[in-house]
């Protein structure tokens, strides 16, 4: 038996683009001078959350008492990130994830909901724009402006930068910077790809001494925090697919090299990065922010 020591570097490749979820902006409405930081969702819930004052609306009926309604609203989210690379990238949304009448700003530039293409990314029915050309190595800006005349308008699901590129945490702000080719297995947080929901393959050379193995060699993971699925493979060879512990594979002898063999491992992730920007942290038991 021969334990894999999933710790340390490997060597990284994604199948997807990368992803940088934009679900923190600074809302302000019109009239009002707060600028609190809302979470996606309907602007009633984001209003209730942040306590900002807005005008009573009345409504008569006849024979009956006045009504108190909801306001129609002018509201501007805005959010920051740095670039550090010019490098293609993609805003990218799903279909009515801005509920209302509204446009986009990015550095200035104007970009409205005809401008959007239907274009898989993640998922068949995304939506995605071109912004490589209105992007500024430092600090850029996006500003979402909607009207909103319901309860349930306003900036209601994340948006998304994807692209071939890294992104980690500078300070409070994200931070796109060149794709990191090497990085741990257990900490996707550190390695750039926080977000990213798709397959991720990880390469690494070990050494064995044929002339200790028998006709098979039992290869295995014991690490309790690790629970995601994998399909491995040795020297180009596909040895099998585990989905949770234990992690163990048996190698045919003549697949083996005499010193170096090369591993794979093509991990899958969830979605939860990507769709709620948590992961799970095994030590609390629980799903916390990135």
């Amino acid at each position: 038996r021969k334990k894999l020591d999933i710790s340390g570097d490997w060597d990284i490749s994604i199948e997807k683009p990368n992803a940088l979820r934009l679900a923190k902006w600074e809302l302000q409405i019109e009239g009002s001078e707060m600028k609190p930081e809302v979470d996606c969702q309907p602007i009633i819930n984001q209003v209730s959350d942040t306590s900002i004052p807005l005008p009573v609306k009345l409504k008569d009926y006849f024979g009956t008492p006045k009504e108190m309604q909801f306001p129609e609203l002018q509201c501007r989210y805005k959010t920051r990130f740095k670039l550090d690379i010019k490098t293609p990238i993609l805003l990218v949304m799903e279909p009515d994830s801005i509920e209302g009448e509204w446009q986009l700003e990015v550095n200035g530039n104007c970009i409205s909901p005809e401008d959007f293409i239907s274009k898989k990314v993640y998922m068949s029915t995304n939506l995605a724009v071109d912004i490589t050309s209105y992007l500024n190595l430092g600090s850029n800006e996006i500003l979402v402006n909607v009207y909103t005349r319901h309860v349930h308008d306003g900036l209601v699901n994340p948006l998304y930068l994807c692209g071939d590129f890294s992104v980690i945490k500078d300070s409070k702000i994200w931070k796109i910077t060149s794709f990191n080719s090497k990085g741990q297995i257990l900490d996707v947080i550190n390695t750039g790809i926080p977000f990213y929901a798709g397959q991720i393959q990880y390469k690494k050379l070990i050494s064995l001494d044929k002339q200790l193995i028998g006709d098979m060699l039992e290869l295995y993971i014991n690490e309790p925090s690790f629970q995601d699925t994998v399909k491995a493979y040795i020297n180009g060879r596909y040895i099998g697919t585990c989905a949770w512990n234990p992690y163990s594979w048996k190698v045919d002898r003549s697949w083996l090299n005499e010193g170096e063999n090369e591993i794979q491992l093509n991990i899958s992730t969830t979605l939860i990065g990507l769709f709620e920007g948590q992961y799970f942290d095994y030590n609390k038991h629980s799903y916390v922010d990135i």
